[in-house]
């Protein structure tokens, strides 16, 4: 980001251009600590399944202490991913990142920065929350997703966030500092996909 943009210009009524910044929390963020735990398990698994494969091609028969050298060598593993999104949610992000979404009528732009020092009291949300707009943010990732990419949308109402999926499961997750913002933010992008509004989650 280069140029300042207003905090908030979100209407969205009669397929008019949304766009607003948001907070979004890392360590305390239950839909990225579900991404980790998923993460971390699938690793697990995927140690058992590879020690089993390699005693079989080797004609050896699974032993109790090949597993447990497996289990200790994968929890090594287990725990430097943990100690490493910690501290870097933490210490380098001060645990939240800020992201600038624009709704208009071909897609969804997402900008997401580490933005200026935040209040200590914003140090352990768990929801998305308001915050300025960020200048000159240096680094920054920009990602846009056409809304014919989107096969399904996945509400988290509690979250405020909503999950957009593709063809290969979850492509952009919007996040939405509050609960106007959240509403009128899904009913534009339901509209833009032409899915009907059903059950929240």
């Amino acid at each position: 980001m280069t140029m300042l943009e207003p905090q908030r210009q979100a209407s969205g009524k009669n397929g008019a251009p949304m766009r607003w910044f948001a907070g979004v929390p890392i360590a305390s963020n239950p839909l990225l600590l579900k991404d980790l735990g998923l993460t971390l398990f699938f690793l697990g698994l995927g140690s058992a399944v590879f020690v089993t494969l390699a005693q079989f091609f080797m004609g050896v028969s699974p032993g109790m202490a090949m597993f447990q050298v497996t289990a200790t060598l994968a929890g090594y593993v287990m725990a430097f991913i943990i100690a490493a999104f910690a501290l870097g949610a933490l210490l380098l992000f001060g645990n939240r990142f800020v992201s600038l979404y624009r709704l208009q009528h071909d897609g969804i732009y997402c900008e997401s920065m580490r933005g200026s020092m935040f209040p200590l009291a914003d140090f352990l949300h768990w929801r998305p929350f308001p915050v300025s707009p960020t200048l000159n943010s240096g680094r920054s990732v920009i990602k846009f997703v056409l809304w014919n990419e989107v096969r399904s949308i996945k509400p988290h109402d509690i979250l405020r966030t909503i999950q957009l999926r593709g063809r290969r499961g979850t492509i952009m997750r919007i996040y939405c500092p509050d609960e106007t913002l959240y509403d009128e933010t899904l009913d534009y992008i339901r509209d833009a996909v032409k899915q009907p509004s059903g059950d929240k989650i």
